[in-house]
């Protein structure tokens, strides 16, 4: 299948407070960040553990100042947990406290399988905490509100909350301190800027700020001080709210040190504002600031033009301590998130698939530079051997698990699906074409290719309807039309009556379906043939330069004595082939099961469904051969039922077991349909005793 154009979709009625919540989503955070606080944090416990200030018995709280729509949560959560199995030295209640904007919000998280499998069990628990607010930081799970305490050292997660939080502009000039509202300085009034900026009025400055402000400024000419008064007033909040202790970390675009605000200067800050309505962070003055109130404060660079801050306070806090703390994020890569996807647009271009895998892993798979890869990606697949499909089936999985879908956000779940599709992870594919239908509305692309891919994996009921709906969505799209027509063509091949050969036989609790040999299944057949030993085994003729895939199916189409079945697989699509040589009230089985499947047991689930479906349909006697060597088809056959004819045949060039599976309570002799289809099949018929029998098949009951 062709990949699509992206259409936007309605959203659905249940994402209307996610949508309010998604203006406060983090702008500088992913999964390389999230793996850098989550060590961090882990770190941070342990030292609070081996001191003796944690309480076993109270839960570590982890608080999210800005969760936007849960997907920055989920990301730190399993980042948390997946560290903390390993590193810490007892067994933590790991309790993550989303603040939202109200109890609308907390309720319609519920509704999202994602966040739900984690509000549940209380991993993630919904907040109200307005930062430097009055009211009380209060608890939202399922019931009435309750007000929030920990005895145990607090970690917040301020993310780039402070941008968001009052800030005033100032700006010292050659000794003058002035001050100026940004958004009258980026209306273009026509007085001149000079005269917008205005002396500081020092009443309005507590003595603490005003001799902040003076030291900083002491070292600068002409310059701005962007004054984070609101991120001060929240930091104070945390120190007199945890009495355990803390630590705070935040990441958004601003300055690591007067070197930043000289050279960013005025310009800097008046773009920053034009594009984001928000003043950039000073997190150099908000360090300053922090060294006065017992608090340590670390700070650095990374990413373009954002800055990573760590601040912690209370007992147990040191320079020492918070230098090891951070190590994580002082190798500066938890930053690289950004360039990491114009890497992999490179790197895709100029060197495929292979090391864009090698970009996704260095960047922990996040969403957004899998999305930077896309659609690309999926259009090189197309058609193409050569995928390393193990490894990125894994990436595929990896990328989806840390992305929330949401009807606001990019439609990441078309690439991820029709990546899945090309690597033939059906199930998997479903699964995410069903959620981001489900998140961002049913379009009739989207549903044809969910329609394709039920078709891939033997659910052509629920291709039929899908693309019925796509068609009554849109009568005239393209990619519903070709696949409806597809669908038609093999349906058209079909029996109709109940008791046809030619038809499906039903999915076995185990997820096979059996569905008649058709063209469709050659590329997928191709792929799980391209084992030299299946040929040899299973006594077919190779797939190779001679004869291709879709010839080889042709080929046998061609035969009606034999009745030829794809095994599908809900998760996998084609898995392997089986049928029989059919005459009379007789016929002689065979099967083989794909290189990427074998050993998974479903030799003898398709081949008892076959073998069932026959022996109820007329057959009286099933035989087959083996070669004495083949062990697994052997024990597979011998589950099946098949048990050994005590015949050998001198002719045979390499040792071979006959073997016979009767219809229950019917006298067959089963050497006879044995000689007649060999008879059928112009082989030699010079079956003699086989003195070994015996002693075989004791051997392999």
């Amino acid at each position: 299948m062709v990949a699509h154009p992206v259409y936007s979709a309605a959203p659905s009625s249940t994402a209307v407070a996610r949508r309010a919540a998604h203006g406060h989503t983090p702008s500088a955070f992913d999964t390389l960040m999230a793996s850098a606080w989550a060590e961090m944090i882990v770190s941070y416990w342990d030292d609070q553990h081996r001191a003796g200030r944690i309480d076993p018995r109270a839960p570590l709280d982890v608080v999210d100042w800005m969760p936007g729509d849960g997907g920055s949560a989920r990301q730190m959560i399993q980042a948390l947990v997946q560290r903390m199995r390993w590193r810490l030295g007892f067994e933590p209640r790991l309790r993550y406290l989303a603040c939202v904007e109200d109890a609308a919000v907390a309720g319609a998280w519920h509704d999202e399988p994602e966040l739900c499998s984690l509000l549940d069990p209380g991993l993630l628990v919904t907040m109200l905490w307005q930062p430097g607010g009055g009211d009380a930081p209060c608890l939202l799970p399922l019931g009435e509100p309750r007000r929030w305490t920990s005895p145990n050292p607090v970690v917040v997660l301020a993310h780039d909350r402070f941008r968001h939080l009052p800030q005033r502009l100032l700006a010292t000039h050659y000794g003058r301190l002035l001050e100026a509202s940004p958004q009258e300085l980026v209306a273009g009034r026509d007085e001149p800027e000079d005269q917008r900026w205005r002396p500081v009025d020092e009443n309005t400055l507590t003595p603490a700020l005003r001799a902040l402000v003076q030291s900083h400024v002491a070292g600068l000419n002409s310059a701005p001080v962007c004054l984070p008064v609101g991120a001060i007033d929240a930091l104070a909040q945390v120190a007199a709210l945890c009495p355990g202790g803390y630590l705070v970390l935040s990441t958004a675009r601003g300055f690591a040190n007067d070197r930043g605000v000289r050279l960013g200067g005025f310009d800097s800050v008046l773009s920053t504002f034009r594009r984001d309505r928000l003043l950039p962070t000073d997190f150099a003055l908000l360090g300053a600031h922090l060294a006065g109130q017992q608090a340590l404060a670390w700070h650095r660079a990374v990413g373009e033009a954002e800055v990573v801050q760590a601040v912690a306070g209370g007992a147990g806090s040191s320079r020492a301590a918070l230098e090891r703390w951070v190590a994580p994020l002082a190798r500066g890569d938890c930053g690289d998130g950004a360039a990491l996807a114009r890497v992999m647009r490179c790197a895709l271009r100029d060197s495929g698939a292979s090391a864009g895998l090698v970009v996704l892993r260095r960047a922990h798979h996040d969403p957004r530079v899998f999305a930077a890869a896309c659609p690309d990606l999926h259009l090189r697949w197309l058609g193409r051997g050569g995928v390393d499909r193990e490894a990125w089936a894994e990436a595929l999985r990896c990328v989806w698990g840390q992305h929330l879908p949401s009807p606001h956000g990019p439609p990441l779940f078309r690439d991820v699906a029709l990546s899945a599709m090309r690597i033939a992870e059906w199930g998997f594919a479903r699964r995410v074409w069903l959620r981001g239908l489900a998140v961002q509305g049913r379009t009739a692309p989207d549903l044809a290719q969910l329609a394709w891919c039920e078709s891939c994996s033997g659910d052509l009921a629920s291709a039929v309807r899908h693309v019925a709906e796509a068609l009554a969505i849109q009568p005239a799209d393209p990619l519903a039309l070709d696949v409806q027509r597809r669908l038609h063509e093999r349906l058209a091949a079909w029996d109709t009556a109940e008791d046809g050969w030619l038809r499906c036989i039903a999915r076995d609790p185990g997820g096979l379906v059996l569905e008649p040999l058709d063209g469709s299944h050659a590329p997928a057949l191709g792929h799980q043939f391209r084992d030299p030993q299946i040929a040899v085994m299973s006594g077919f003729d190779p797939i190779d330069a001679t004869c291709t895939a879709a010839q080889w199916v042709d080929a046998r189409r061609l035969e009606p004595s034999r009745i030829d079945y794809a095994v599908m697989h809900a998760e996998h699509g084609f898995v392997g082939h089986t049928g029989l040589y059919q005459w009379a009230r007789a016929g002689f089985f065979y099967f083989w099961i794909g290189i990427d499947f074998q050993g998974r047991g479903f030799a003898v689930q398709a081949g008892g469904m076959l073998c069932r479906h026959a022996l109820a349909h007329g057959v009286d006697c099933l035989v087959t051969s083996v070669y004495v060597d083949n062990t697994r088809s052997m024990r597979a056959l011998m589950r099946i039922g098949f048990r050994r004819i005590p015949v050998r045949r001198p002719s045979d060039k390499e040792g071979l077991h006959y073997m016979a599976l009767k219809a229950p309570g019917v006298e067959v002799d089963e050497l006879a349909v044995l000689i007649d289809y060999n008879r059928r099949e112009e082989q030699p018929v010079d079956f003699e005793p086989d003195p070994d029998a015996a002693v075989h098949e004791g051997g392999w009951a």
